[in-house]
C-alpha cells in the first residue's frame, strides 16, 4: 500500500503505515509486507532532521505544534505517546518501509525558506536533501511517486 501524505495531519502518516504492517502480519501471518510513503507538499518536513526544524523553524512554516507552540524538531520522526511501538518515520524506515520524498515540493518550500532567509535557493535546497532521515530517496514529485507505486501494483490511502 502507499500513503500518499499531502500534510502533517497530525503525524497519520507516520503511524497508518505501522497499522498496515501490524494488522497484515496478524492477519496473514509469515507473509511480508512493505509500505509506500510517499511525502510531498506540505508532507515534506515529516521527513526531515531536527538540525532542519530547529534552523529553518519547519515547525511554524507547516503550522506543527508541539502544545501550543510551533515544533522545533521532528515530532513525527519517533511517535512516543501512542501505545504502540515502531511509531514514525524514522522508525517505519527501520522496519524496512519505502519513503520517497517530493523533489518539486523540496523545491519550492526550500526555495521560500531561502528567500526568507536571505540564502541562496540552491545551498538551501542541497542542506535539505543532506538533512533528510536516512533512508529516505528523493523522487521526482511526490504525484509521480504516487502514481508509480500504484502502476508496480499498490493500493492507495490518502494519509494526510
Amino acid at each position: 500500500m502507499v500513503f500518499d501524505v499531502t500534510e502533517p495531519n497530525n503525524g497519520f502518516g507516520a503511524v497508518w503505515p505501522r497499522i498496515y504492517i501490524n494488522t497484515m502480519q496478524a492477519t496473514y501471518p509469515g507473509e511480508s509486507v512493505t509500505p509506500v510513503i510517499i511525502l510531498r507538499h506540505a508532507g515534506i518536513p515529516l521527513g526531515m532532521n531536527d538540525a532542519l526544524w530547529a534552523k529553518y523553524s519547519l515547525g511554524e512554516m507547516f503550522n506543527i505544534k508541539e502544545g501550543d507552540a510551533p515544533a522545533k524538531k521532528n515530532i513525527y520522526a519517533t511517535i512516543t505517546n501512542l501505545p504502540l511501538p515502531g511509531l514514525g518515520i524514522a522508525e517505519l524506515l527501520k522496519s524496512g518501509t519505502l519513503v520517497g520524498l517530493c523533489d518539486v515540493a523540496l523545491t519550492v518550500y526550500s526555495a521560500g525558506a531561502a528567500q526568507k532567509m536571505s540564502m541562496a535557493p540552491d545551498a538551501v535546497k542541497k542542506e535539505w536533501v543532506a538533512g533528510l532521515l536516512p533512508g529516505i530517496q528523493v523522487v521526482p514529485s511526490g504525484v509521480f511517486g504516487v502514481a508509480r507505486t500504484q502502476e508496480l501494483g499498490c493500493a492507495y490511502c490518502f494519509a494526510g
